[in-house]
């Protein structure tokens, strides 16, 4: 139905859809004192003016699925279902797609923390130690499957799965399941 915006801390609602098309939104993301959302079928809009007027960032990405953004020092990733991951050095002006040793299209999420990038795809991890110009698979123990979440808290990484949820604690180079507990995934 669009996107809204409260001023009252949630009490009323208001449209706020000048600029967007007719798409679902499916991730918001701040940089900058811009606004970004990511759209399920029509990219990457940005707006500088809190939401009340949104434009459309570089059309490489124009009619991609979005899943997920994050920042990596002054860069923009963006994860995308079937079209891969783009960056953009220029708060969103232009995207460049950012799949060197990325071997499916199918991602899922995307996390930073300082140079580091980790990306969940459909079929597991990807990991960039150079901020985004090169990205390797070598996850030992994460699984081959949905990559549904990441998230790094201090030296901790989390990825959420189809099978459960994994920590690391070095970088990403190794990681355990911490799923002992959980109900088992009926997927």
């Amino acid at each position: 139905k669009g996107l809204y915006y409260s001023s009252d801390n949630g009490l009323n609602w208001n449209l706020t859809n000048n600029g967007l098309p007719n798409s679902a939104p499916i991730r918001f993301f701040e940089k900058d004192n811009l606004l970004f959302v990511g759209l399920a079928d029509s990219g990457v809009y940005v707006s500088a003016d809190t939401g009340f007027t949104w434009l459309a960032t570089d059309s490489i990405i124009a009619g991609a699925m979005v899943r997920d953004f994050t920042k990596s020092n002054h860069n923009i990733f963006v994860a995308t279902l079937f079209d891969g991951v783009f960056v953009s050095s220029d708060n969103g002006e232009h995207w460049v797609s950012s799949m060197n040793g990325i071997t499916n299209y199918l991602c899922q999420c995307i996390f930073a923390k300082d140079n580091t990038v980790f990306l969940g795809t459909r079929y597991g991890g990807f990991r960039s130690s150079d901020g985004g110009q090169t990205w390797s698979d070598s996850f030992s123990g994460l699984p081959s499957e949905n990559i549904w979440d990441l998230i790094g808290k201090d030296n901790y990484w989390f990825a959420g799965s189809d099978s459960g949820i994994y920590l690391s604690s070095d970088n990403g180079d190794k990681w355990i399941s911490i799923s002992s507990g959980l109900p088992e995934s009926s997927t």
